[in-house]
């Protein structure tokens, strides 16, 4: 039985580049082959999912695309195809049992169920060699590694690929499936399918698909709604086998230059004849009596292709005629690759329900239906799209759309009016100060992650006593000249955001002392008990002065003015302090 189906979303079939024929040979396993070693098995106890490569043993080509070795991939049936090690452009992708993961029944710990085996040999001469993978045996994942079973699901499977001739064939062997096998059936969508890709990183045009219950080759731009169109229903008897020859598409009509016996597709519009009529293909006479090199006149049909076509004829007398398109001179179909007895050329494939995209009227070749997405036309654009954007108004996403505000949100397709340029917090405290100020700057809001921090804005002229997530506290030094503090809040993406920034300036108006020379001293440092001020003998109006702990915390202070002073430092705890005389700042450590 021999049938090629062509998938194209509608109009004339398009022709996939092999013919299958579904046979029933017998099956033999292999003998004398190389066996998977268990040094790549990827488990202990057996294979499931093992990487490896076979080398095929000669090049093939497949699709256009050059294959002498397989590298095992993923599910443990399918394999990449390629050339060699060092070129990557071109990969086909194999897939034997469509998504349907395979593993060694050794591995389910069960003796009964036996081992499973990959092997491959290549066989023959060079020039006409037969590469041959096989499994035996082989199990499946969601059986070998499930607990509690009784029987398990089992398939023998070979693979082969002809040198002389490029035919692919996948031949079928025992199996069996588990009376439970249905239930985890059910999770593949491509179960019941084999297929060839000529690129492995585009399942787009150029794919064929074989469904192994339908006996249905599937060529062209395939869509998932065909797997769903042919759901799994066990796989074939012992002995089935699906043989792929190559398409050759040429001119079989004896008459014409480029005459081939090979060809398995004719193309009349292949077919080259003589350009002088009355001539052979090398500008010879066909009848020339007296030998003087112009051919003798003979009325006919001088045109090549027509059924009443005259080779020896040199004037044409217009009683040429032509077959139908499609169809030869004896009323049969030039090829017929379905054998529905309508000439490829006149095959019509579609879908015949008027709501799918592919809907023709009356189809000769049904496909699976496809239908627009939700929301969508056939050809991708929206149904509704108000403002044009390329978004449906049912699929729009309303947001921040602006990219530099704080709330931009990188999903949304509308703007709502809810972008904003600083985070809706406000930094509160005292921004007029004088030198030796505690300055405290907190933030009040509604803070919405902890990735936030002050910026260093104020990093130089206040000596920072706290700094965290939501407080901001320092100490105005003599060499403060203003600063600018915000505080930002990071989104986890790289970027940020912050709030309005607030400005802190030194009070020009207060009093700073003249004798900016003069030295204040404290001793000992570190303290433990007391604590020794000697303040200048020019500072006789006094000065004040104040210890202020880790927290901003003033723990001691009043005015002081020249001469000696003991603090008492006995009760304070440990830690770094900021004694501040007038403008003066110096870090005393108090140590018990």
């Amino acid at each position: 039985m021999a049938c090629v189906l062509s998938l194209a979303a509608m109009g004339q079939a398009l022709v996939a580049p092999y013919t299958l024929e579904v046979l029933d040979q017998p099956y033999e396993t292999l003998t004398d082959a190389t066996v998977l070693e268990s040094e790549v098995w990827d488990t202990p106890e057996g294979w499931d999912d093992p990487e490896f490569v076979v080398p095929v043993g000669f090049e093939f080509d497949m699709l256009e695309t050059t294959i002498s070795m397989l590298f095992q991939d993923d599910v443990g049936s399918s394999f990449v195809g390629f050339e060699d090690y060092y070129n990557y452009d071109n990969l086909a992708a194999i897939y034997l049992l469509g998504d349907l993961d395979l593993a060694d029944l050794g591995a389910s710990g069960n003796a009964d169920a036996g081992t499973s085996t990959i092997q491959w040999t290549t066989t023959g001469e060079p020039g006409d060699q037969t590469f041959t993978l096989e499994y035996t045996n082989a199990g499946f994942y969601d059986e070998v590694f499930s607990e509690g079973l009784s029987e398990y699901s089992h398939l023998d499977l070979q693979f082969r690929l002809f040198e002389s001739t490029g035919v692919i064939e996948i031949h079928y062997g025992e199996s069996f499936l588990a009376a439970d096998a249905g239930d985890w059936l059910a999770n593949y969508v491509a179960a019941g399918w084999h297929g060839f890709l000529p690129d492995y990183f585009d399942y787009g045009f150029g794919a064929i698909l074989t469904n192994i219950n339908a006996e249905t080759m599937l060529f062209g731009a395939i869509d998932e709604l065909a797997f769903e169109a042919y759901p799994f229903d066990g796989f074939p008897t012992a002995g089935r086998l699906f043989r792929y020859t190559p398409l050759n598409v040429g001119c079989n009509d004896v008459l014409a230059c480029n005459y081939d016996e090979t060809v398995n597709y004719p193309d009349p519009g292949e077919c080259e004849y003589p350009e002088e009529p009355g001539t052979d293909c090398e500008g010879n006479c066909l009848m020339d009596a007296d030998g003087d090199g112009v051919c003798d006149g003979l009325e006919g049909c001088t045109e090549g292709g027509a059924c009443n076509y005259d080779p020896q004829a040199t004037v044409d007398d217009e009683s040429c005629e032509f077959p139908e398109e499609g169809y030869d001179c004896n009323g049969d179909c030039v090829n017929d690759t379905d054998g529905d007895g309508i000439c490829d050329a006149n095959e019509v494939v579609g879908c015949s329900d008027p709501e799918a995209c592919n809907y023709v009227d009356s189809p000769t070749d049904e496909v699976p239906c496809i239908y627009a997405e939700p929301f969508y036309d056939c050809d991708g654009d929206c149904l509704n799209d108000a403002d044009d954007d390329g978004v449906c108004d049912e699929l729009e996403e309303w947001g921040c759309t602006d990219p530099n505000a704080c709330n931009f949100q990188w999903w949304a397709t509308e703007d709502d009016g809810s972008c904003y340029e600083f985070l809706p917090l406000t930094l509160v405290g005292e921004t007029l100060v004088a030198v030796g100020d505690t300055v405290t700057i907190t933030v009040e809001g509604p803070v919405t992650s902890f990735n936030g921090q002050f910026n260093s804005g104020c990093a130089f002229g206040i000596s920072l006593i706290e700094m965290d997530e939501f407080q901001f506290v320092g100490v105005v030094e003599e060499d403060f000249e203003g600063c600018v503090l915000t505080y930002i809040e990071w989104d986890g993406y790289g970027g940020f955001c912050g709030t309005e920034p607030i400005e802190i300036v030194l009070d020009g108006s207060s009093s700073v002392v003249e004798d900016a020379t003069s030295c204040v001293t404290a001793f000992p440092n570190p303290a433990s008990t007391t604590l020794t001020l000697q303040v200048p003998e020019a500072w006789t109006s006094g000065v004040d002065a104040r210890l202020v702990n880790a927290l901003g915390q003033t723990v001691w202070g009043q005015r002081v003015s020249s001469g000696t002073h003991v603090i008492d430092v006995s009760k304070l705890a440990d830690g770094m302090h900021l004694l501040m005389v007038g403008d003066r700042v110096e870090r005393v450590v108090i140590q018990h």
